[in-house]
C-alpha cells in the first residue's frame, strides 16, 4: 500500500492510487491477518518482539498513507472504521494506566517496549483519521 502511494505521488498516475485503495480494502478484510470483522490479529497472543508485532504497525501506517492520499470517501470511511475499532479495543481492553499491551484486543498482560511502539502507531493513526 505504502509503495503504491509513493509510486502514485511520483507518477501522478491515478490508476496506481486506485490499486492502493483496492489493496487497502483487501488488507482490512482478509482473514490472513484480521478476524474478518476489522480486528488486526497478526501474531495474536504473542508478547515477544517478533516480526508479527511490527507488522501491525507497518500495516496501520500504510493504511494511513492511503487514507491521507485518497479522496474516495468510502475508502476513507472503511480505513477510519478499521483504525477506530483497533484503537478502541486497545484503549478499552489492553491498557493498564499509561501502558499498552502488544495485543490490542487485550487483556493487558505485560508492559513491553514493543507494546508501547505499536500503541503509538495506533494512537497516531486514530488521531489522523479522526481529524483529517
Amino acid at each position: 500500500m505504502a509503495a503504491l502511494v509513493t509510486l502514485w505521488r511520483t507518477s501522478g498516475d491515478n490508476t496506481i492510487l486506485s490499486e492502493a485503495e483496492e489493496v487497502a480494502i483487501a488488507a482490512m478484510e482478509t482473514t490472513l491477518w484480521t478476524d474478518g470483522n476489522g480486528l488486526l490479529t497478526e501474531s495474536k497472543g504473542q508478547v515477544d518482539n517478533e516480526d508479527g508485532v511490527g507488522f501491525r504497525s507497518i500495516m496501520i501506517r500504510a493504511l494511513v498513507r492511503v487514507y491521507k492520499s485518497t479522496s474516495d470517501q468510502s475508502v476513507r470511511t472503511e480505513i477510519r472504521g478499521f483504525v477506530n475499532k483497533n484503537f478502541n479495543l486497545m484503549y478499552t481492553n489492553a491498557r493498564s494506566g499509561d501502558a499498552y499491551d502488544v495485543n490490542w484486543y487485550g487483556p493487558f498482560s505485560k508492559r513491553t517496549v514493543w507494546g508501547q511502539f505499536v500503541a503509538i502507531d495506533l494512537v497516531g493513526a486514530a488521531a489522523i483519521v479522526n481529524t483529517q
